[in-house]
């Protein structure tokens, strides 16, 4: 089970870490950044799953974020950092940079 999800630079995440249960409820006001955790997730999983380094930015899970420059927080530089921990204290860390498009992603993944 993941434990913390911690984001730095996607969406409307610049810096957050977030703890979760067996069950989380996201919950909040317009543009708290539910939806961009959850999109988080999602990206993490698609990345994880295709293991060669790209991340499709539009497609997967129904996921349309749009050109790579549109998921980039607005107070950030480059790209963006998502990192899970699961119970047994490993961590997993994935770091986004643009790719040779701006639909795609380049992907590098660190840790367990």
């Amino acid at each position: 089970m993941i434990r913390r999800l911690v984001v730095n630079g996607f969406k409307r995440l610049a810096s957050e870490a977030i703890d979760l249960r067996p069950l989380t409820v996201f919950a909040g006001l317009n543009g708290a950044g539910k939806t961009s955790a959850i999109h988080a997730l999602l990206l993490v999983r698609h990345a994880a799953a295709r293991q060669d380094g790209i991340a499709e930015l539009n497609g997967p899970f129904g996921m349309e974020l749009g050109w790579f420059e549109d998921v980039v927080n607005a107070g950030t530089d480059g790209g963006f950092d998502i990192a899970l921990e699961v119970e047994s204290g490993e961590s997993s860390h994935w770091k986004f940079e643009k790719g040779d498009t701006e639909l795609y992603a380049r992907v590098e993944r660190s840790g367990a």
